[in-house]
């Protein structure tokens, strides 16, 4: 399924001192806002600090997250049909076409449910 979002590069960037953000060639794609800071707090003002650094790292890295899915769901269909040719002379074989199959319909349910919305 083709990614329907931004196609420039992301990368990281830093708007301000209470804002990280994730920009293309175009602009600011998505803008992630540190957590506020109290006194005391020094062990929840990390925590979540670390979090929004991770929800950032992980939404830059979405793209290609995909990408690699979907290579690996054309890759698992090869595979399929390959073991379909092999389990016809070897039923070692008979059931894994099914699993196989399995691990493609969820990768796709997946890519859907990430790229499916309504406008």
């Amino acid at each position: 399924m083709e990614f329907k979002g931004t196609k420039e590069k992301w990368s990281k960037c830093f708007v301000n001192e209470n804002k990280r953000a994730i920009r293309s060639s175009g602009g600011i794609l998505m803008t992630f806002w540190k957590p506020s800071k109290y006194s005391g707090q020094d062990e929840r003002y990390e925590s979540e600090l670390n979090e929004t650094k991770a929800n950032q790292l992980l939404c830059l890295k979405a793209p290609e997250m995909l990408e690699e899915l979907n290579d690996t769901i054309d890759d698992l269909k090869i595979l399929k049909s390959n073991i379909l040719d092999a389990s016809k002379t070897n039923n070692r074989w008979e059931e894994m076409p099914d699993v196989i199959q399995n691990w493609i319909d969820r990768k796709e349910e997946l890519i859907k449910s990430a790229t499916s919305f309504k406008v």
